[in-house]
């Protein structure tokens, strides 16, 4: 374990406690651990909207076309369309061309649209990671159940995964509203849960001590 790790978890850890959620825009170089996307390891779902299935570090992104019949618990609204760019340059390895894959195929709006992620545990917390990209600059804003909002500029031909911690509702869902004057798009997303606190902190004991060992 390095110390990145080991802060990571307690960036985590303050998170669990009550402290307030930052969202984070993360860029992304490629599909591989420590390339921007890092999610935990209890998959709820992931999907591919509008494109095939392709796995990205051993998660699949399963195919959701959204002119069809939603999967169970989940919903786009607004007055949206869809699109496929030319898949941008990730890297070689399996995980890069899979997400260059899954960013290639966008779903956007006008002005808005919410994205409802449902079959989730009432109260309990998620990573939710959102993909993003255009091969043109566009400015967007993401809510998270009425909370967190992140605002930012996507850069043309950058990829960004717009990452956030909440709790599901009382329903067990978890609503994305996206805005923007130059229409707000996604390319997929996957959801994870977030271990309890008290796993967090054995984890964070344990790098500590690991790390210890090694300065010694």
């Amino acid at each position: 374990m390095t110390m990145h790790n080991v802060l990571a978890s307690l960036g985590l850890l303050f998170v669990l406690l009550g402290q307030p959620a930052q969202g984070t825009i993360i860029t992304l170089t490629g599909g591989d651990p420590g390339e921007g996307y890092n999610p935990l390891p209890g998959l709820a779902y992931a999907y591919n909207i509008n494109g095939p299935t392709y796995t990205i570090q051993s998660i699949p992104f399963v195919n959701w076309n959204v002119s069809g019949t939603p999967p169970a618990g989940l919903s786009i609204t607004g007055s949206f369309g869809s699109f496929g760019f030319s898949a941008p340059a990730m890297g070689p390895d399996p995980s890069d061309i899979a997400l260059a894959n899954v960013l290639s195929s966008v779903v956007y709006d006008n002005s808005s649209f919410t994205l409802t992620l449902g079959n989730l545990i009432a109260g309990k917390s998620y990573q939710v990671d959102l993909f993003v990209w255009s091969p043109n600059d566009r400015g967007e804003d993401f809510t998270f159940n009425s909370g967190a909002i992140d605002n930012f500029t996507a850069v043309n031909n950058t990829a960004y995964d717009v990452q956030e911690f909440v709790p599901a509702d009382g329903s067990g869902a978890i609503t994305v509203t996206l805005t923007g004057a130059g229409n707000p798009v996604i390319s997929g997303f996957s959801v994870t849960s977030v271990p309890e606190p008290s796993t967090v902190l054995l984890f964070v004991a344990g790098g500590l001590l690991l790390c210890a060992k090694r300065w010694r």
